[in-house]
């Protein structure tokens, strides 16, 4: 149940949630359990992965986006870049993260949605 309220919050506007999202979530892909593999890869939950991905993407889009309206110099540029680097860095940390834990089943869905939406 903590995990499925904790994913519910991972685009909150707060950073401070969405790190929180994210360290619980990686504590619950440490287990070492299958039930609880297969439920958050298989499960109800298993759309998380793909919502990482896309979320990914949508930053990388908004940093392409933001780039050249800083070299405008528009107003609010700057920050906007500045906040969205800072989440791209956070989410590549975290997808890093996930795929360094070794889980057998999380590694082939998350490479397979990152591919999907990154670089397709």
């Amino acid at each position: 149940p903590l995990y499925e309220l904790a994913i519910k919050h991972h685009r909150n506007p707060e950073s401070m949630v969405r790190a929180a999202v994210r360290t619980l979530t990686l504590q619950v892909y440490a287990l070492e359990d299958e039930d609880v593999r297969e439920y958050v890869t298989e499960g109800e939950c298993s759309g998380y992965i793909r919502e990482v991905a896309q979320c990914l993407s949508e930053q990388v889009t908004i940093l392409r986006e933001t780039l050249p309206a800083v070299e405008n110099g528009t107003s609010g540029a700057a920050q906007t870049l500045q906040a969205t680097i800072a989440e791209v860095g956070d989410l590549l940390c975290y997808c890093s993260d996930m795929l360094s834990m070794g889980c057998g089943r999380l590694t082939p869905i998350l490479v397979h949605e990152l591919w999907e939406r990154l670089c397709i």
